[in-house]
């Protein structure tokens, strides 16, 4: 492991962190992410550099706007902290490498899609249908299809992809639209990122971890059964741990049957 770089990639991951933030703020309403600048929400007055250095600003500030006392949300550093934390690990275990770029990519639309669909409940398809032929063109220099040649990397991407998608579309038919449209097609982009036939371990976790996570949101009523769960941070966490074990869930999930 070289220090400089993970401590380089861990800079970068804070001020992409940033940069995410704003996606969650923006992308939803369809409000551009360049104009108007950066802007506290209380005083509309237009944030410094100062206001925008990751998690110390927040710290610095107390958690408020220096002018108005418009508080900052919580999510706003904890966003910043995830994504620096996560190009840091990715980085002790890959170096500078393709490899790298790719995960932080993947990690990045991770973090975005959890967080929007927790806020607002929804799956953006600018985001999604934006991602997915950028996935697919990257998917040799991806985890699972590094091992593999271009041509068996590509096409066991966009036969992941169908096989999430299809999937899931029978989910959603079965389960009469309680499932979101958003998360069938979130499935196809998480489907080309692992590649076929690991989008069936994919999912595997996706439905344990959700059905657990339903059964004690109800447990402890937090949630009632007509209310919907948000389907889209479980699917996308079952991915980022399919995408940091490897081959290993698939390949214990077949040994059962021998």
């Amino acid at each position: 492991m070289n220090i400089s770089e993970v401590v380089s990639l861990t800079a970068v991951g804070l001020a992409l962190g940033s940069f995410l933030n704003l996606t969650i703020d923006r992308l939803p309403h369809r409000q551009s992410l360049i104009h108007p600048p950066s802007h506290c929400d209380g005083c509309q007055r237009r944030l410094t550099p100062l206001d925008l250095v990751p998690i110390a600003s927040y710290l610095w500030l107390r958690g408020r706007c220096r002018r108005c006392g418009y508080r900052i949300p919580i999510r706003v550093p904890l966003v910043e902290a995830i994504t620096g934390a996560a190009c840091g690990l990715i980085a002790s275990l890959h170096g500078l490498t393709p490899v790298t770029a790719v995960l932080v990519l993947y990690f990045a639309l991770f973090i975005h899609l959890a967080l929007v669909d927790l806020e607002h409940s929804v799956i953006l398809n600018l985001v999604v249908l934006t991602a997915l032929p950028v996935v697919l063109a990257t998917s040799p220099f991806s985890p699972l299809g590094q091992q593999l040649g271009s041509g068996e990397s590509y096409l066991r991407s966009v036969a992941g992809a169908g096989l999430g998608f299809g999937i899931m579309l029978l989910v959603y038919v079965v389960s009469r639209g309680r499932l979101g449209a958003g998360d069938v097609k979130l499935a196809a982009l998480v489907g080309a990122m692992l590649g076929c036939p690991q989008i069936i371990a994919g999912l595997l976790v996706g439905f344990v971890s959700g059905g657990v996570l339903a059964a004690a949101l109800l447990a402890l009523k937090l949630r009632r059964r007509t209310d919907p769960i948000p389907y889209g941070p479980v699917l996308v966490g079952s991915a980022a741990v399919v995408l940091m074990t490897g081959t290993s869930i698939y390949d214990w999930y077949v040994g059962l049957f021998r």
